[in-house]
């Protein structure tokens, strides 16, 4: 059993890229990613005997995002001269969430399955994002991506944080394999630390439906794991930081 710690003030957060930072102005690129991603998943992964069907969000949150399906689609994207602000936008109130965070001296990482070269960072330099995060884990800095719990775990240690201390870092996620790679971390990190998921969108997230469904091994889940917008985060942040 995994259990979820109780919602405290942060030490540092992690933020997902597309579907949570920024938004995709065309759902039907980020949904045509998703499904080359789970062919490939199904072509190079050998059935397992089982005598009953995965569910749609099983089969989904075990596709371990496969980096040349990204490299292929932004390459033909540039050589089709399509930019980046084209094809995605910040998410409202985003600056606001990061700005909060700032002024508090909260470090900040990006953990992404994005290929960061041809994409990621040009997402972060044209939106004016990059100067927010200490440290960027793409899909190429490392050998799995989400769900592996790989690329949160690089990305928290990226940040230097005192291991002696105890340590409470949010992570913003609005995908099932998000919300799996972070409660996979949680059990690999010192005792003192505490890594607590949120699911961005709420309810009209895979994230959610991934920390909600019955039968879970998940204990400690409430409504403080669930962020409709980045204006409700912002509203969290500041319980924790302006009590009196």
């Amino acid at each position: 059993m995994i259990e979820i710690a109780k919602l405290s003030k942060p030490t540092a957060c992690l933020f997902d890229l597309d579907g949570t930072i920024v938004r995709h102005k065309n759902q039907k690129l980020i949904a045509q990613l998703e499904r080359c991603d789970t062919l490939i998943h199904i072509l190079t992964h050998p059935f397992k005997r089982s005598y009953t069907l995965p569910a749609e969000m099983d089969l989904t949150v075990n596709v371990e995002s496969n980096p040349l399906v990204h490299r292929l689609i932004h390459g033909i994207r540039i050589m089709r001269g399509i930019e980046v602000d084209q094809v995605v936008e910040p998410e409202d109130d985003v600056y606001a969430v990061l700005d909060y965070l700032k002024s508090h001296n909260v470090p900040m990482a990006l953990s992404s399955n994005a290929y960061g070269r041809s994409y990621g960072k040009q997402v972060l330099r044209r939106y004016g994002l990059r100067e927010y995060f200490t440290e960027l884990i793409f899909r190429e800095h490392v050998k799995h991506g989400k769900p592996s719990p790989e690329v949160v775990l690089r990305a928290v240690h990226s940040l230097g944080l005192d291991k002696d201390k105890p340590q409470t870092i949010w992570f913003v996620g609005d995908q099932a394999k998000d919300m799996k790679a972070a409660l996979k971390a949680i059990d690999q990190l010192p005792e003192n630390w505490k890594l607590i998921p949120f699911a961005f969108r709420a309810e009209d997230s895979t994230a959610y439906m991934y920390l909600s469904r019955k039968g879970r091994k998940i204990s400690g889940v409430t409504k403080e794991n669930y962020i409709t917008d980045f204006k409700q985060m912002l509203k969290k942040l500041k319980r924790f930081f302006e009590l009196k």
